[in-house]
């Protein structure tokens, strides 16, 4: 049996996946940065905790792929270029302090675009129970980092 949805239901479907595409272009362009970042780092500890920053941001991606395709359109995002995060923060890292700037950076654009998605009406309580515990499992994952730091320094 095939469901009929209505021509609004439709739009606000659309408009969602739309804001939905938006996140997942960021949690794109997080996963790629925070890799490279693991990568360039001569610190094993800050390694693994970047590496846990993009394995968060793969989880993250794969829901949010699920839920745009639930509201019927596809996943648009673009997987190469760095127009939200990276352009503007260097992901050439020499030292801690350029790994904690990096993080720091991308932590406020990452919040912002979760909170706009939060903020919009249109989200429906289901969605935005997912989007309000990824916003949680980052901001965890961000304190991590800050942990670790201060550990470091200590």
């Amino acid at each position: 049996m095939q469901t009929t949805i209505s021509p609004g239901q439709s739009i606000r479907q659309r408009y969602v996946a739309q804001k939905l595409n938006l996140l997942l272009d960021v949690m794109h362009e997080s996963k790629r940065g925070y890799e490279r970042i693991a990568a360039q780092s001569g610190d094993k500890n800050f390694q693994r905790a970047l590496s846990g920053l993009a394995v968060e941001c793969g989880q993250y991606i794969n829901e949010l792929t699920n839920q745009i395709c639930c509201l019927g359109v596809k996943p648009q995002t673009e997987k190469t270029k760095d127009k939200y995060i990276w352009n503007q923060i260097s992901t050439n890292v020499k030292q801690q302090d350029d790994i904690l700037k990096a993080c720091y950076g991308s932590e406020r654009i990452i919040l912002k675009a979760y909170r706009e998605v939060l903020n919009d009406p249109s989200v429906l309580n289901p969605l935005r129970q997912m989007i309000t515990y990824q916003l949680n499992g980052m901001k965890y994952a961000f304190v991590k980092v800050k942990l670790l730091n201060t550990a470091i320094n200590v």
